[in-house]
């Protein structure tokens, strides 16, 4: 995932992260400050929550500014981005093949859908980087800005 940060009136800030690589220490300090839980936070960023994007963000500042407080984190939609990457729709997509509750006919369908996201973003992703080569620039490990065209689930 990419979090793309660009407040009103400031530089413009990125960081690529994978939720499966976050230290609880940090887990716990953001399920503190949402009152929710760490696999609630992960699927309510799906669904664009506020409390969930807030503490992502807030995670990601303290990262760089340790004294950063929660009630200094304000910003609007137009301010805040999340990329999902097609390794985080593939990384879901293995999650549901594992699940052992879920009924095969619930796997499927939801499998096919990650699939059509993948299939989407990595078009995406695809056209970032031909148009990076082109333009001469090296786009490994550089955040990619996302597509209006990729579908969000």
């Amino acid at each position: 995932m990419i979090l793309i940060y660009t407040p009103e009136g400031g530089d413009k800030q990125e960081w690529k992260f994978s939720l499966g690589r976050v230290r609880v220490k940090e887990r716990e300090q953001v399920e503190l400050r949402t009152n929710m839980s760490w696999g609630t936070i992960k699927a309510s960023l799906e669904e664009e929550s506020t409390a969930a994007l807030k503490g992502l963000l807030w995670m990601m500042l303290r990262r760089t500014h340790a004294t950063y407080r929660w009630e200094d984190v304000d910003f609007c939609d137009e301010e805040l981005t999340l990329v999902v990457e097609a390794e985080d729709y593939r990384r879901g997509r293995k999650e549901i093949e594992d699940h052992p509750a879920l009924s095969r006919a619930d796997k499927d369908q939801k499998i096919a859908f990650l699939d059509t996201l993948i299939a989407a973003r990595e078009a995406v992703e695809a056209e970032l980087a031909a148009e990076a080569a082109a333009r001469g620039e090296v786009s490994e490990g550089k955040a990619q800005a996302p597509s209006d065209d990729t579908p969000t689930p």
